[in-house]
């Protein structure tokens, strides 16, 4: 997928009851099984590693590198080969509360989304 695929799938999957947030903090995978728009990306063994830390990517991404891995090997096929700007990016849009309401995006959101999009060009 590409990053603007990527996005506009966060975009549309989401709303203010279905993030993967645990009371105030977003987590790759809740304890009823719901998932943030980065940890959606990650594969089986990915999540079972990772899904309850709390630690943003770029901490995930550094793990791994110490461990002679890349973020891309705990990524599903189609998600990988992006650098790590966008999964920084879509994990603070998505974290973000303000961006979203009980039908989706917010009008923050939206405008959001629209900036995100074309930062990452």
């Amino acid at each position: 997928m590409t990053k603007v695929e990527i996005i506009n799938m966060v975009a549309s999957h989401y709303n203010e009851t279905n993030r993967g947030t645990n009371g105030e903090t977003c987590m790759y995978l809740t304890k009823d099984g719901r998932m943030c728009a980065v940890g959606m990306c990650m594969t089986e063994e990915g999540i079972n590693e990772f899904g309850h830390t709390k630690e943003a990517i770029h901490a995930i991404a550094r793990t791994l590198k110490e461990r002679g891995k890349e973020l891309d090997d705990i990524l599903k096929d189609e998600y990988r080969g992006h650098d790590i700007e966008l999964w920084e990016k879509l994990q603070v849009f998505h974290d973000n509360s303000c961006n979203w309401n009980k039908d989706g995006l917010s009008n923050l959101g939206k405008y959001k989304v629209s900036r995100l999009i074309n930062e990452l060009k």
